[in-house]
């Protein structure tokens, strides 16, 4: 009876110890878990966050059809003109004669939320890192203030063309998440987040480490610096009337 027992307990214990052998992690793709493994891959997700400004703020959308045109137009800065149809799509919008279902306003807030999400994801993924193999302390500090500082930014760009707009600051994981269908934040709240992440992104948020550099160097510098967003920072105080805060961050921009 012994040996019959001995038996069954060897089996069990044979069996759980295959299960673990055969749980082994992929080694022909990526994975979420293995991406953010080196400095080379978090700058490849830092670049995805960037690459949604990118396509916004040039015209490989079409002529004109840009953030800054589409801003711009509704002012008396750019008149836009009569002849020809190139600039049609943007005729609308001197008028103020658009809506929701517009192309120009539907993919702007798509792709405003598409670079919240990977910021969300990456901040995430790469708060939780130990630096070491792989990964540089100075590399994960730099990216997870550009995360920070771009998120901001997509909601800037947001609360001003939208006024009260969902409020993501976690990254939606299923179509089960109860973050899939947010409801809108108020204003105030928007900015306050904007706030919270840019000063972040400066060092002067819960991790002073996690700060951008003063200089990108000319291999980089299409990416955020700390000058840039002090002046940013300024910004979205100035355009919240708090113009103590924003004269302090404009002196700290031009020093």
């Amino acid at each position: 009876m012994k040996n019959k027992i001995l038996l069954i307990i060897s089996a069990l214990l044979l069996t759980v110890s295959c299960e673990e052998y055969l749980e082994e992690k992929p080694l022909d793709r990526l994975t979420s878990e293995s991406f953010y493994s080196n400095d080379i891959n978090l700058d490849q997700a830092t670049y995805g966050i960037y690459s949604t400004v990118l396509y916004y703020w040039r015209d490989t959308r079409g002529a004109g059809n840009n953030i800054y045109t589409m801003s711009e137009v509704r002012s008396d800065d750019i008149t836009l003109p009569t002849d020809g149809t190139q600039y049609s799509n943007l005729y609308i919008f001197e008028s103020y004669n658009y809506n929701a279902s517009h192309n120009n306003i539907r993919d702007l807030w798509s792709a405003m939320y598409q670079g919240i999400s990977r910021a969300n994801v990456l901040i995430e993924r790469v708060t939780p890192i130990v630096p070491g193999t792989g990964v540089s302390e100075t590399k994960k500090n730099t990216v997870l203030a550009e995360a920070f500082a771009l998120r901001a930014y997509f909601y800037y760009q947001l609360v001003r063309y939208f006024g009260d707009v969902p409020l993501l600051t976690s990254s939606i994981k299923s179509k089960n998440d109860e973050n899939i269908f947010p409801s809108r934040e108020k204003v105030s709240k928007v900015y306050d987040q904007i706030i919270i992440d840019l000063k972040t992104a400066i060092g002067e948020g819960n991790d002073p480490n996690v700060k951008l550099p003063i200089s990108t160097g000319s291999t980089n510098s299409a990416r955020l610096s700390l000058g840039a967003v002090y002046g940013l920072i300024a910004e979205v105080y100035l355009t919240t009337k708090d113009f103590t805060n924003a004269a302090l961050y404009a002196k700290k921009q031009l020093t």
